[in-house]
């Protein structure tokens, strides 16, 4: 009786085994290959493709890419950011800032895995975020009595729960005109914002409309800027592949988003 228990026991325990080696393995499936992110595929660097983990780790091998390019200029935006987030006592639109942090390493770990077009459809919420939290601290700081901060934490808060619309006083006040185009925020009404608060020069203004414009070529249907509009895209949706010209227009793109230079003069604000 004790023998069978223990041989039962036994059995158990190599079933456990057995099922805890095979989820460790999930990330290579070979049942269905759509999951299998370590998936090889030719090793050829000037042709490498593969599944994504199996293609970020032989890229960085083979010194195809370089992570930190994109991690420098995430990190200290991240560490500038964190008092804001902690200080509960004072109002600042930190909520919108961190959101952005998140989006951008969800931007960079698809850029470094080959996902070149999603990884740019990512950053112009980042950018339009990133404006928001802008427009929101320069009410609130260029207010001027108690009174006026207070209808901007109220705005503010409709905004957080979607009740937010563009008053005609704003709206007169940044375009001149009374015939309304729009009631939400969106990157025309916030870039106008910052050159009216003197945030941005003219020339920083186009820039950042320019960008804007090539930020919407990867999220509206443009044939040629698809996976499957380019050369390289692999004939298998579960490969991704090493395209160096792409990997390098993107990155140019993510790094000027993201640089201290779009943003060069919020540190007046506070």
């Amino acid at each position: 009786m004790t023998d069978s228990i223990v041989i039962r026991v036994l059995d158990m325990k190599k079933e456990n085994i057995k099922q805890k080696r095979q989820h460790r393995n999930c990330l290579k499936c070979r049942i269905i290959p759509c999951i299998n992110f370590y998936r090889k595929g030719k090793v050829n660097v000037n042709e490498l493709d593969g599944g994504e983990i199996y293609f970020l780790k032989e890229t960085i091998k083979e010194k195809l890419i370089t992570p930190c390019l994109l991690g420098c200029l995430i990190y200290p935006m991240c560490k500038l950011l964190i008092p804001l987030y902690e200080d509960e006592g004072k109002f600042s639109s930190s909520l919108l800032y961190h959101q952005c942090t998140r989006d951008l390493r969800a931007s960079a770990f698809l850029l470094l895995t080959g996902h070149y077009r999603s990884s740019m459809q990512i950053l112009r919420p980042v950018l339009e975020n990133w404006l928001t939290g802008v427009y929101f601290d320069t009410r609130y700081h260029h207010s001027r009595n108690e009174s006026e901060k207070e209808i901007v934490v109220k705005r503010y808060n409709d905004f957080l729960d979607g009740n937010f619309k563009i008053t005609d006083k704003e709206w007169v006040e940044i375009f001149g005109s009374t015939k309304r185009k729009r009631e939400l925020l969106d990157q025309k009404f916030l870039l106008e914002f910052m050159l009216k608060e003197n945030l941005i020069s003219r020339e920083e203004n186009e820039k950042l409309k320019n960008k804007v414009k090539e930020l919407n070529k990867y999220l509206h249907p443009h044939f040629e800027f698809t996976d499957v509009g380019r050369p390289s895209c692999p004939s298998c949706p579960s490969s991704v592949k090493f395209d160096e010209k792409e990997y390098k227009e993107c990155a140019e793109l993510f790094q000027y988003i993201t640089e201290p230079v779009a943003f060069q003069r919020i540190g007046s604000i506070f």
